[in-house]
């Protein structure tokens, strides 16, 4: 289980612990541990069991929490408070801006217990019947849940990407067993490297794809379901935890409340890179290429391309902007690579809630990274909560600066995070004879 696995778990348990009134001290610690766990510069799942209590604000209680996380993969007494707790309750809680105490008080005084009942509350003018609610904290409310609703199921890359890996390795090793000559691989938003996936779309071609098929809704790691000419699952981030594959007409299919979406399709290995461009590029991409290519069978992607007439078009641009018109032309843009970041503007240092000091980032961002410039952003005196720096510490950090553009012979730009009492916190940098930022 992984660092933030544990820190999300000990922060619902103070969450919920809050919401039914259980002692504020011990709250309040495994509220802290999660900050802490959190922040870890190491693995706990690598630390020896008899060290965690060791751990600067981790004391026996909680290295007790943290060990039967790693050890069962659950928590007994987040268990027990979640049976006590409706499940429309617990949602409440991922909702941006009421926190454990306002939902106590629109479950015990309102007695609603789901996310409907709230925004229906909403509507009808009745929270602001409650103690501690005001027509603005009603709208506001109001606003995060069509937020959420309207988010539903859709996830950053960066979100997915750990658990893509993860499962790639999963299918892959189970492959092996079943059918071992077998291609994979993803396709969709995720193989498009789009900002925003709501499905992670695997295409499999199996030499014996009616082997793969019969085989796959006993794959442990995902529940899935049958579908036309695929199987699909979905799983709630962060979590992912494992699910259950149902059977429909040629494919699999399965659907929580909310989750990441994910469908396989088997086909023949000789229809897999067909199958796989079919499903990478956009609808129109695919069939303005296909228009220019034939039906194949083709060998790989590139012999696609080729027989269009085109340029080999990388997954990231297929979606039919002028992608085409460009690969006619062999005009298609340089995609960036990794050696072309130059730095990174947005780290926070030991001077406010990071885990690593400014020499040890700028010596790795250097030597390691080969980077050119490293922005410093540790937040402000405002945000207590993250050791924010005030006026003199912000001047001993600069000192600290000035000291390693000697030693390691670099420059570095200064920012600081303003989080100002009356507004979103705005980042702030430092331009001459000024501060500049933008909302």
């Amino acid at each position: 289980m992984e660092n933030k696995t544990i820190a999300r778990t000990l922060r619902l348990l103070s969450q919920l612990m809050e919401l039914h009134e259980e002692n504020p001290f011990k709250i309040k610690s495994i509220a802290n541990a999660y900050f802490k766990v959190d922040k870890l510069p190491f693995a706990l799942k690598d630390k020896p069991i008899e060290d965690i209590d060791k751990i600067d604000g981790i004391g026996k209680g909680l290295a007790a929490k943290i060990i039967e996380l790693l050890q069962t993969g659950e928590l007994k007494e987040l268990n027990d408070i979640i049976q006590q707790t409706p499940e429309g309750i617990i949602e409440m809680l991922g909702i941006k801006g009421i926190g454990p105490k306002k939902i106590l008080i629109i479950w015990r005084d309102l007695s609603i217990e789901s996310i409907g009942e709230l925004y229906y509350a909403c509507n009808e003018n009745r929270l602001i019947e409650a103690k501690g609610f005001g027509l603005k904290t009603q709208e506001e409310i109001k606003k995060a849940i069509e937020f959420k609703l309207a988010a539903n199921g859709r996830f950053l890359y960066a979100q997915v990407e750990g658990f893509a890996n993860n499962l790639y390795d999963e299918i892959s090793r189970w492959l092996i067993k079943v059918d071992n000559h077998s291609a994979l691989g993803f396709a969709g938003q995720y193989r498009r490297s789009c900002e925003i996936i709501d499905e992670l779309e695997i295409v499999i071609g199996a030499e014996h794809p009616e082997k793969v098929e019969f085989e796959l809704p006993e794959f442990e790691p995902l529940s899935l379901i049958a579908a036309e000419n695929s199987f699909i699952t979905t799983t709630e981030l962060p979590e992912f935890e494992p699910l259950s594959l149902i059977a429909a007409e040629n494919s699999f299919i399965t659907t929580t409340e909310a989750g990441l979406r994910i469908k396989i399709f088997v086909v023949n290995k000789v229809d897999f890179y067909l199958e796989w461009f079919k499903q990478t590029g956009n609808t129109e991409h695919v069939q303005k290429v296909l228009a220019l290519a034939g039906d194949g069978p083709f060998s790989n992607e590139e012999e696609i391309y080729s027989k269009a007439g085109l340029a080999f078009i990388e997954p990231e641009l297929r979606e039919d902007f002028d992608e085409i018109e460009l690969a006619k032309e062999n005009k298609l843009p340089t995609l960036i690579q990794y050696e072309d970041l130059k730095g990174s503007l947005h780290n926070h240092s030991t001077w406010s809630d990071g885990v690593h000091t400014l020499e040890q980032m700028a010596v790795y961002c250097k030597d390691e990274l080969n980077l050119e410039y490293l922005g410093i952003c540790d937040h402000s005196k405002t945000a207590v909560y993250a050791k924010g720096l005030n006026e003199q510490r912000v001047f001993g950090q600069h000192q600290e600066i000035d000291e390693l553009e000697i030693v390691i012979g670099a420059e570095h730009p200064e920012k600081v995070e303003f989080e100002l009492p009356e507004f979103e916190p705005l980042s702030l940098i430092a331009a001459e004879n000024s501060f500049i930022t933008t909302t």
